[in-house]
């Protein structure tokens, strides 16, 4: 409740006097409040989270939390978009580790967002879901997607038993 509340006012703040923030500079004013609140009571906590903007297909984000998976409907590949950052609530100020990422959703293009509390659920064989397994049941993609992975371009098939994300 304390982070939703720190991107309101914060927003709010930005909207009020004319400012658009972008998603790194909304998660730097998040983090600030809620780093000092945690030193005020004396507790030591963090989060992961990204923020996102989206207008016209574009989607622009920051912070560090699950990769951003993207079905292009084109190729039918999943991308998978890393985000970087920090955690908040770590240190006082995040801003000189965040930095605003942007991707392109064409027509027909899917965004899938997701947290861990999904990817780290059990499945039957005793496994955890992995976003492999989000991929696989989410319905979008019915011939078994492929991944094309961030750093090196090579896509490896969506579907392998046993293995985690």
């Amino acid at each position: 409740m304390m982070v939703q509340s720190a991107i309101r006012t914060a927003v709010l703040k930005a909207s009020g006097a004319g400012e658009a923030l972008s998603p790194a500079a909304v998660l730097s004013h998040v983090n600030f409040s809620l780093w000092s609140n945690l030193r005020q009571i004396g507790d030591d906590q963090y989060m992961t989270i990204t923020a996102l903007e989206l207008q016209d297909g574009r989607v622009r984000h920051a912070g560090l939390h699950q990769d951003i998976l993207v079905h292009r409907a084109a190729s039918d590949i999943v991308e998978r978009i890393e985000t970087t950052g920090t955690w908040i609530g770590v240190m006082e100020d995040i801003s000189s580790v965040l930095e605003d990422g942007t991707l392109e959703l064409a027509h027909g293009d899917t965004m899938l967002l997701f947290t861990d509390g999904l990817t780290e659920s059990m499945v039957e064989d005793g496994t955890r879901l992995g976003p492999t397994g989000c991929l696989r049941d989410s319905g979008v993609w019915s011939r078994g997607p492929r991944i094309r992975q961030p750093s090196s371009g090579a896509s490896w098939p969506a579907h392998r038993k046993g293995r985690r994300g």
